[in-house]
């Protein structure tokens, strides 16, 4: 097995305090909001599925949660330099797109006090966040 250098663990560390830092601000929000993390976001999204009648939320509903695990797992895997968190981040690519998740949290708060709440800069932002993700993690592993 090929050693991994320190700048290459550290990248992955990097990526791995992202994903925790996220899911931390997830569990502040819901909390703040006098929310059970999780618990409420499936009670609301099963009486939302009612309301509609359709497939349309159900769709929504359970690639939020595949993203959510799947950015818990990648903090764990990413942290501890697991060989299979670069596959788990690159599959996640999709979802985060999809859902509006960027991999550097922050990212489109920020944008949105810098640039107005203008939507081109999100999508801009949101992509520029993948993509050096992206980069990074190809060349680091």
């Amino acid at each position: 097995m090929k050693s991994m250098s320190l700048k290459s663990e550290n990248i992955l560390r990097f990526w791995g305090a992202l994903d925790l830092f996220f899911i931390l601000i997830m569990l502040y929000r819901d909390i703040e909001s006098g929310l059970i993390p999780y618990y409420s976001y499936i009670v609301n999204s099963i009486n939302t599925i009612d309301s509609y009648g359709n497939n349309l939320p159900i769709a929504f509903f359970l690639s939020t949660i595949i993203l959510q695990l799947s950015i818990i797992s990648s903090a764990v895997l990413l942290l501890l330099n697991h060989r299979w968190a670069k596959i788990l981040c690159y599959s996640q690519i999709p979802f985060r797109l999809f859902l509006v998740v960027p991999s550097i949290p922050f990212i489109l708060e920020l944008g949105s006090k810098v640039f107005n709440n203008n939507a081109y800069v999100a999508v801009i932002l949101l992509l520029l966040s993948e993509i050096v993700k992206f980069i990074s993690l190809y060349r680091k592993l």
